[in-house]
């Protein structure tokens, strides 16, 4: 989680204050009228939530800048509060000493704006991943780029397949809790793929949104099992799967958010099988060395 805390004040702080004031009437006025890749406004999708962000970017903000030019903290935190709320399922960019940057998505809905929770998964060498399990600790300072992305949820009425492979259900989880929250009443079935058991970290909560939420369906997919798992549930790449449980993917709606190359290897065979492209929506992992 990014500690935010005021330091020295700087002519940068004085910049960004002074840029908030005389933009933010503009912006929610841009954001608002916005059309996203189904040509859908982004007010049509946000309703209220919208508008009233819209109204305190517009008012409170400038008042905020006008007394506080001397802490551009307390701006760029409103601004990017505000911008937070917007969408579920985005992440942050952490930049590294060197200029190379780590991406991690937001794993808790909007409605949870108060702290940002990731997934990290240790990788054997990383560079970021082995600071953050080894010497990280509470109250360090973390500096991030963000929100960013546009993996979110499309208003409509088409049931929903979501596709997760590995740490890729913690867009997905943000995006589910959102719907849930909204009271969405929209089928969503989740295929979350990763190799062992011991993989699906979250599977209890997946299951107890099965339990209470008769419109959402789980169903977790190993491609490595090994004997001593004793698994008796679905097997082979995640993708596959769904393949074999809709022979026909037209009128469905499907979100990925996986490694690359899973993300690549899906997309066509999904289209092939009579997904329209339109409603083919990823947020996939580039390479990386941790």
């Amino acid at each position: 989680m990014a500690n935010m805390s005021a330091g020295e004040v700087t002519s940068d702080d004085r910049l960004w204050a002074a840029l908030a004031y005389f933009l933010s009437p503009i912006v929610p006025i841009i954001i608002l009228l916005m059309e996203d890749k189904k040509n859908r406004p982004f007010i049509k999708a946000h309703n209220a939530q919208a508008l009233i962000l819209g109204i305190i970017m517009a008012v409170v903000v400038p008042i905020v800048a006008t007394f506080t030019l001397g802490c551009g903290t307390v701006v760029y935190f409103i601004m990017w509060y505000w911008a937070y709320k917007a969408y579920q399922g985005q992440y942050i960019n952490i930049p590294l000493a060197d200029g190379q940057r780590r991406a991690c998505s937001f794993d808790n809905p909007p409605h949870q704006a108060e702290y940002i929770e990731l997934h990290v998964r240790l990788i054997a060498g990383g560079r970021f991943t082995t600071h953050v399990f080894t010497r990280m600790k509470a109250g360090d300072d973390l500096r991030f780029e963000g929100p960013l992305g546009t993996f979110y949820l499309r208003e409509s009425t088409r049931p929903i397949i979501f596709v997760a492979g590995a740490t890729g259900f913690a867009p997905i989880k943000s995006i589910v809790e959102d719907a849930f929250h909204r009271g969405m009443r929209r089928p969503m079935l989740l295929y979350w793929g990763v190799r062992r058991p011991k993989d699906l970290y979250m599977m209890e909560l997946a299951q107890r949104w099965q339990q209470e939420h008769d419109n959402f369906k789980f169903v977790p997919v190993l491609s490595e099992s090994e004997a001593e798992d004793r698994w008796q549930g679905r097997s082979g790449l995640v993708h596959e799967a769904i393949l074999s449980d809709f022979p026909d993917l037209k009128g469905y709606e499907v979100y990925v958010c996986g490694s690359a190359k899973m993300v690549d290897t899906a997309f066509p065979a999904f289209l092939e099988q009579g997904l329209s492209e339109d409603y083919c929506f990823s947020d996939a992992f580039l390479p990386s060395k941790g």
